[in-house]
């Protein structure tokens, strides 16, 4: 009999960044009698009818001071209706900060999905305002806590599952999300280099997503060339199709630091195996328990991974890929961890 009261960036089914957060709503629904949603921006969205969308807006100084109002006014809302209220924010860390205070004090229960590793002022306010503090894996989450919980990601499995002995594009290397520093392509393109000479073990590397940094993509093709490296940049997929992307490909490429995205919890239900020096994401994922690390201890050297996979036989990168997969399913299925969220929301055994 509890109405969720759910703040996020964007709702969108369509948008190729953050259209899961769509599927999050859905979720909710099926736990909640009724889930308000205050989205900063919303487009095309198909929800279930117990589920209110407002769009609280942004941008000018004067859409801030009328999306402000329009929070001030929700925060209102909620405590009038506390008894049968919570509120989760899901990458909203601001809306937190600027109304969180009021909620606790008024006894109304918060949580906070939060996976970066960009630390604010916000996020700092926000901390010490909700109950309970979300995030996928350990150092997903910049700031320490005793708020904190590990859930995994909330991803729709059925939409990634793909036969394992599909036919893919042989050596071939993903990388899914912006063209941007903070992501570390130049180090893919550093370990490739250095295995390139190896006969039959050229990869060809495909970068998806937007061009964030111009002068970052022209450094990338520069350090391509110097390498003598097969590189393509496709533009954003929409996210009902990029199942098909991840489906195509053997290895996927993450440079993000110290947390692990979504892009890549999503490759890994497609059955591509996983490079990337961070070592959580890794270890998260089931990579550093497969055979071929079994000489590699300390497998952060994106090279030495990328060799040990490209020298498997066609029978135990099936199996890889199988056991990758399962994992990553059974760690970060949507229902698995909304439903555990609930739970954890409003106090019960998790």
């Amino acid at each position: 009999d509890k109405h969720l009261w759910l703040f996020n960036l964007v709702t969108d089914e369509t948008s190729s960044a953050l259209a899961a957060g769509h599927d999050w709503i859905c979720e909710f629904a099926e736990i909640f009698e009724k889930v308000h949603v205050f989205s900063t921006h919303k487009g095309t969205y198909s929800l279930p009818k117990n589920v209110q969308i407002l769009e609280i807006g942004g941008g000018n100084l004067f859409k801030r001071i009328r999306a402000f109002k329009r929070l001030i006014a929700a925060a209102f809302e909620i405590i009038k209706n506390r008894e049968q209220s919570m509120v989760f924010h899901h990458m909203s860390h601001k809306t937190a900060a600027l109304i969180g205070l009021p909620l606790r004090l008024s006894g109304v229960k918060q949580g906070l999905w939060y996976s970066h590793s960009k630390s604010t002022i916000f996020l700092r306010i926000a901390q010490f305002n909700v109950n309970i503090v979300f995030t996928s894996i350990e150092g997903a989450y910049p700031l320490k806590s005793k708020k904190i919980q590990y859930v995994g990601h909330g991803i729709k499995s059925d939409r990634f599952k793909t036969e394992v002995n599909k036919i893919r594009r042989k050596n071939s290397i993903l990388s899914v999300g912006r063209i941007t520093r903070i992501k570390k392509l130049e180090n893919l393109l550093i370990a490739v280099g250095k295995i390139s000479n190896i006969e039959n073990l050229i990869p060809e590397i495909t970068f998806v997503g937007p061009m964030e940094d111009m002068a970052y993509f022209e450094y990338l093709q520069k350090l391509g060339k110097q390498l003598n490296l097969k590189l393509k940049f496709e533009s954003v997929v929409r996210y009902e199709l990029i199942h098909l992307v991840y489906g195509n490909y053997s290895v996927y490429y993450s440079g993000t630091p110290k947390s692990i995205d979504k892009a890549t919890i999503e490759a890994a239900m497609s059955g591509c195996l996983i490079i990337s020096d961070n070592l959580q994401a890794l270890q998260f994922l089931g990579m550093t328990s497969l055979p071929l690390y079994e000489n590699n201890p300390v497998p952060n050297e994106i090279d030495l991974q990328l060799s040990s996979i490209l020298e498997l036989k066609k029978e135990e990168i099936e199996a890889a890929r199988q056991s990758i997969s399962i994992l990553a399913i059974k760690n970060n299925d949507l229902s698995n961890t909304i439903l555990r969220i609930s739970r954890i929301m409003v106090g019960n055994a998790i």
